[in-house]
């Protein structure tokens, strides 16, 4: 089961603008920026946070064929403007993914992430313990999996 809530992430078109909106306007500190490359393009995301809770911006530069986005199903889903998905931390994902079996709940993606591979432009060392788990450098990939809500509202499940 789920041990924990642990972010929410929302795309957004034009990161700068969102990270100053959501620190200057609404208060919240930066824990984490991080850039990577994938199928879908350019992903820079910043990891920010108030209070215990942390919200992910992803801002997705899409890698271009003849002029044209390319068409996958990573580059569209990362591509939304607006909420991405809700992000669970737990202990040990294969238990939570056979858990999750039995309600017939099926996978969309799963993934390991080398932490080396998000470059991280910049890290906070917040004081709670769950918020320092999202911008531990660590040694321990990122394991992840994601499926869907009845309503198609993406969930993300994570151990780190």
């Amino acid at each position: 089961m789920a041990r924990d809530f642990e972010h929410i992430a929302v795309g957004v078109t034009d990161l700068e603008k969102s990270v100053e909106f959501y620190t200057k306007v609404l208060g919240f500190s930066i824990l984490r920026r991080s850039s990577t490359h994938t199928e879908a393009g350019e992903i820079d995301i910043v990891y920010v946070h108030r209070g215990p809770y942390a919200m992910e911006l992803i801002a997705v530069q899409p890698r271009k064929e003849e002029g044209k986005p390319v068409e996958s199903a990573v580059s569209e889903a990362r591509m939304r403007v607006g909420m991405n998905h809700i992000g669970f931390a737990v202990d040990n994902l294969d238990e939570e993914l056979k858990r999750l079996d039995k309600f017939g709940v099926k996978i969309v993606s799963s993934s390991t992430i080398p932490r080396e591979r998000f470059v991280s432009k910049y890290r906070a060392k917040p004081r709670n313990a769950k918020l320092r788990a999202i911008t531990a450098p660590g040694k321990k990939p990122w394991r992840l999996a994601f499926f869907t809500d009845p309503d198609g509202v993406r969930i993300e499940l994570v151990e780190r």
